[in-house]
């Protein structure tokens, strides 16, 4: 257990192999961190030149007895973890390496996000760039904080250019309310600090007379405040919107959520679990790869 998970975090371990369980579940971790398994009355048996995948499994407990935020890795120690006996030889040995699980961390609840549209035409004015639902999980309510788009403008004419403007996230049952005041915009893969403006400030593709251009824009509050709240168990639908200034035959537009630099800025969606404000988009399970698309 790590970042400050207490040991109650876990509860219920058991062994598993595939859908069958292997020995008795343990209610909960001892003082020292641990679950031991006696398996001697009835010994989870491996046949010789072959291999079996064990599986360990456990209960995250309810909020107060787990950490927003904390880890777990689930392991095998050195040494004493593992204990094993040849059937022939009956000789006992102690596996001398550890096995160690990846961190899983724990939050109060999680963000299910889903692609909708559109598939549209293309023409100067105001149209939804991409629109996508975010589903907050039973246990909690889900606070969006920014989304970021990666967006692609296709200029095939010379002599107009091709670009966006008063770049806007709504919530789709009410699109008369601004739900973002800011916007970053970058074409590599970190934020100048000249990259940022209000809404109606915004710009993405200047000069693009006859070629692409593919950037992000990451859409927030400028005071860092929540852009939406999605009560627990619920669904919202959300479109982002801009003004599309020089179409020309040939011309589209694709957007889609994604991080501006995977691995190192993981902002495609930031969200909050009412205790932590600024989960990645990396504790998002499935992030939707589709476009939005606008074309002429």
């Amino acid at each position: 257990l790590a970042g400050s998970a207490p040991r109650r975090t876990l509860a219920n371990i058991s062994l598993w192999e595939g859908s069958t369980q292997i020995g008795s579940t343990i209610a909960s971790l001892a003082a020292a961190d641990t679950a031991t398994f006696n398996l001697s009355a009835n010994p989870w048996q491996v046949p010789a030149a072959t291999d079996k995948v064990l599986i360990v499994k456990a209960d995250i407990n309810s909020y107060l007895y787990a950490s927003s935020g904390a880890n777990i890795i689930l392991s095998f120690a050195a040494n004493t973890g593992i204990t094993y006996k040849g059937v022939t030889s009956a000789s006992t040995t102690h596996w001398g390496t550890e096995v160690a699980g990846r961190a899983m961390y724990t939050y109060r609840t999680k963000p299910t996000a889903t692609f909708v549209g559109p598939s549209g035409s293309l023409t100067d004015g105001t149209h939804t760039l991409l629109e996508f639902k975010i589903a907050a999980d039973d246990a909690a309510n889900v606070n969006l904080y920014s989304i970021t788009l990666n967006t692609i403008l296709s200029d095939a004419v010379t002599s107009t250019n091709l670009y966006l403007n008063d770049i806007v996230i709504y919530d789709k049952s009410d699109e008369g309310t601004a739900l973002s005041d800011e916007v970053a915009t970058t074409t590599g893969t970190s934020y100048p600090s000249g990259g940022v403006a209000s809404t109606t400030d915004s710009q993405f593709g200047q000069d693009t007379e006859g070629t692409s251009e593919s950037g992000h824009i990451k859409l927030y509050q400028d005071d860092g405040s929540v852009l939406d709240e999605i009560p627990a168990g619920t669904e919202v639908t959300y479109i982002v919107q801009a003004t599309v200034i020089g179409s020309a035959l040939y011309d589209s537009v694709l957007a889609r959520l994604a991080d501006v630099n995977s691995g190192t800025t993981d902002d495609a969606i930031v969200w909050g679990d009412q205790t932590d404000t600024s989960i990645d988009s990396d504790y998002v399970k499935i992030l939707p790869t589709s476009y939005g698309s606008l074309s002429r």
